[in-house]
């Protein structure tokens, strides 16, 4: 299972291999495709792996452009499996994360534009774009998506 957070899809598609337009639509799960984002949000979505529904759960905490304590959390069940902290230095990145020792799940993020968009004179906070796709197998996992605020 992957995981997209950010504004890269087809880099995500090229890292694993994967065509974007191949016949194998059915694999794959699109969770969310575009958000306007502003300051703090949570994203939510359900998860079937293993047998089991799971619960995931993104936070992205961005703040003005003197926050240093922007930072990108993702936990399943509850438990915070990845925090990044310091995004301003960490926009980009990708971890992998094995769920109950036996389910792999690579997580990977891209929040460039969410950190350097030059915001409009007239908006004290800016908004944030973000894109977050899943490409599962449809033999062990599916998702269905909710956004948070």
């Amino acid at each position: 299972m992957i995981l997209l957070v950010g504004d890269s899809p087809n880099q995500a598609y090229n890292k694993t291999k994967t065509d974007e337009n191949n016949k194998n639509k059915q694999k794959q799960v699109l969770v969310l495709r575009r958000e306007h984002v502003f300051a703090s949000r949570f994203y939510s979505t359900k998860v079937k792996l293993g047998g089991k529904t799971r619960d995931v759960r993104i936070d992205c905490r961005i703040g003005d452009k003197d926050d240093k304590e922007a930072r990108l959390c993702f936990s399943i069940d509850g438990v915070e499996v990845i925090e990044i902290k310091r995004l301003k230095w960490k926009f980009r990145g990708n971890q992998k994360v094995v769920i109950d020792g036996k389910y792999p799940v690579h997580v990977s993020w891209d929040v460039y534009n969410w950190l350097f968009k030059s915001s409009s004179s007239s908006s004290s906070s800016s908004s944030l774009s973000s894109s977050m796709s899943s490409s599962v197998s449809s033999s062990s996992c599916s998702t269905t998506s909710s956004s948070v605020k």
